[in-house]
C-alpha cells in the first residue's frame, strides 16, 4: 500500500509539473513547493486511499528525469477529473482539486434519522461529505445522517437547536489514516432559511424558496430551482450548476458557474467562467472582474466591467454597458427593442450584429483601431474624421428615426458592425 501511495503522490506532482510549467521554463532549484496537506487530503479522497503521510516533508525535491518517468494520467487511474490551478507568484506554488461525487456507491456503516419541529433556519458546517436538500410541504425538518466510519475512526457530527435555529456540524479530524465522513439528506419546509458552509463536498437540491447563503470551497452545488428573493453564493475553486435562479449575489474565484434561466445576477471575483442560457440582468459589482469568460444566451440588460475576459452574447434585448480591456466582445444578434449599447475598451475588439435597416444613432471614437461597417447597413455621418491614429464617426446607421444609440470609445481595438 505504501508503494501505491508513493506512486499516487508522484503522479499528482507530475501532473502539477506538466500542466503548470511552460515549455522551456525551469523550476528554480528543481524544487516544487506544494501545500502537501491539501494534496494528501485530496489523494486520499480522490483515490479512496488510506495513507500515513505524517513522516513526509512539506516539500519535495524532484529532478526532471524522475518526474518524466511518471507520465501517467491520474484522472484515468483514479476515475476522477483533476483540475490544476497555478499561481506562480513567489517561485512556483500550486493548489488543485479533484472533482468527485463523495460517497456515491458506498454503503454507510451507520444511518441515523432525526425529526425537528419549529425550525425557521438551518445551518451546515460540512467538510469531506455531501448534502442533499429536499423542500417539502411538511412543517417538520427530517434529517437522515449517513456515517462512513473507518477502522481507525468513527464519523461523527454535532447537532444543536436554539431559537428556531438548527445547527449541524461535521467533526472532521483528518488525522493519520482517517477518512471517516458524514453525508446528510435533509427535508425542509418551504421558506426555511438555509446557510451552508462546505469544503470538499457536493450540495444538491431540487428547489429552494427560503433565504439562502452558500459558502463553497473545492465543492459543487447542483440545483433545480432557487426562488430565493436574494440568495448569496460564495465560491472558491468550485462549480455551480443551477437550472433556475431568481436573484443572486455571487462572489467567485477559480470557479465555473452554469445557469439555465436567471432573473438578476450580481457578480464579482476573478478567474471564474459564467455560462448563462437566459438572464434578465447581468451586473458586475465592486472592483473589476478579471480572467474569466462570460457566455450569455439571451440577456435583457448587461452592465459589466471586465479585464482579460471574453464576453459572448447570442441575443441582446435592451441595454448594453460594457467596459473591457485585453479581451474580445461579441453580440451575435440584437432585438428591435434595443435602447442603448455603450462600450468603453482598451486592447479589446468588439463585434455587433445589427438587424438590417434597424435605425440607430452612432457615436464612435477609435484610437489605433479599425472600423468596419457591413455594406448591408446604410451609414450617414454628420461628423467623420480619419487620421493615421484615430477614427471619429457620428451620425446614423439604418433608415428612419433612430430607436437606439450605439456609443463606442476604444483604444487599440477594432469595431465591427455586421
Amino acid at each position: 500500500m505504501k508503494r501505491y501511495a508513493l506512486i499516487a503522490t508522484l503522479l499528482c506532482i507530475n501532473i502539477l509539473y506538466i500542466q503548470s510549467t511552460p515549455v522551456g521554463d525551469t523550476i528554480p532549484g528543481n524544487k516544487i513547493n506544494i501545500d502537501m496537506k491539501g494534496v494528501f487530503d485530496q489523494i486520499e479522497e480522490g483515490l479512496d486511499l488510506k495513507i500515513d503521510f505524517d513522516s513526509l516533508d512539506n516539500s519535495f525535491k524532484v529532478n526532471d528525469s524522475s518526474l518524466q518517468a511518471f507520465k501517467v494520467n491520474i484522472s484515468e487511474k483514479a476515475g476522477k477529473n483533476v483540475t490544476v490551478y497555478t499561481n506562480p507568484k513567489n517561485g512556483y506554488s500550486y493548489s488543485y482539486s479533484i472533482s468527485r461525487q463523495g460517497q456515491k456507491g458506498r454503503t454507510p456503516t451507520r444511518t441515523e434519522k432525526k425529526t425537528f419541529s419549529n425550525i425557521s433556519e438551518i445551518e451546515f458546517f460540512q467538510k469531506y461529505g455531501n448534502i442533499t436538500v429536499k423542500e417539502t410541504a411538511s412543517k417538520q425538518v427530517e434529517l437522515e445522517i449517513h456515517y462512513f466510519d473507518t477502522k481507525s475512526e468513527q464519523a461523527s457530527c454535532q447537532i444543536t437547536t436554539s431559537n428556531k435555529l438548527l445547527s449541524i456540524a461535521t467533526n472532521s479530524s483528518r488525522k493519520g489514516n482517517s477518512s471517516a465522513k458524514v453525508n446528510y439528506i435533509i427535508s425542509i419546509p418551504r421558506n426555511v432559511g438555509l446557510n451552508i458552509d462546505i469544503k470538499y463536498g457536493n450540495v444538491s437540491m431540487d428547489k429552494h424558496s427560503g433565504a439562502l447563503l452558500l459558502d463553497l470551497s473545492y465543492a459543487e452545488i447542483t440545483a433545480g430551482e432557487i426562488q430565493t428573493p436574494k440568495s448569496i453564493i460564495k465560491m472558491k475553486y468550485s462549480d455551480a450548476k443551477i437550472s433556475v435562479l431568481k436573484d443572486v449575489d455571487i462572489s467567485a474565484s477559480y470557479s465555473d458557474i452554469k445557469v439555465g434561466k436567471a432573473g438578476r445576477i450580481d457578480f464579482m471575483g476573478n478567474y471564474s467562467d459564467y455560462k448563462i442560457t437566459e438572464v434578465s440582468d447581468m451586473v458586475s459589482k465592486g472592483s473589476t472582474s478579471s480572467y474569466g469568460d462570460i457566455k450569455l444566451g439571451t440577456v435583457n440588460n448587461i452592465d459589466v466591467n471586465m479585464k482579460y475576459s471574453d464576453i459572448k452574447i447570442e441575443h441582446l434585448i435592451s441595454t448594453f454597458n460594457v467596459s473591457s480591456a485585453y479581451a474580445d466582445v461579441s453580440v451575435n444578434s440584437v432585438s428591435d427593442k434595443l435602447k442603448a449599447l455603450t462600450f468603453s475598451g482598451a486592447y479589446a475588439d468588439i463585434s455587433i450584429n445589427l438587424p438590417e435597416k434597424f435605425p440607430v444613432s452612432v457615436d464612435i471614437t477609435l484610437s489605433y483601431g479599425d472600423l468596419n461597417v457591413s455594406k448591408k447597413h446604410k451609414a450617414t455621418y454628420t461628423e467623420s474624421k480619419e487620421t493615421n491614429t484615430a477614427i471619429v464617426k457620428k451620425g446614423q446607421i439604418g433608415t428612419g428615426t433612430p430607436k437606439a444609440k450605439i456609443a463606442v470609445k476604444s483604444s487599440y481595438g477594432d469595431l465591427q458592425i455586421r
